[in-house]
């Protein structure tokens, strides 16, 4: 038990080391695009676009009889 504790400890800590320096590395990275944008704004933009972006597909959803609805006007009626 005790070297079960220990190892996870050894994960914790390399985790939140590894999320700190993603975390670090990626303000650096959107403040230099900040700093930017005057000279690259087509850069600035393509990683706005990239953060905007949404899923275009609602999964099926089962009506209350229990079958599933395949057409997106009757996806929007289950989900009301």
């Amino acid at each position: 038990m005790r070297k079960l504790n220990r190892d996870f400890d050894h994960y914790k800590t390399a985790r939140n080391k590894v999320t700190a320096e993603l975390k670090k590395s990626k303000f650096i990275y959107e403040k230099s695009l900040a700093e930017n944008i005057k000279t690259n704004n087509k850069l600035f933009w393509k990683h706005v676009r990239s953060k905007t972006k949404t899923k275009g597909t609602v999964v099926d959803l089962q009506t209350t009889n229990g079958e599933m609805t395949k057409s997106d006007i009757r996806k929007g009626k289950c989900a009301q």
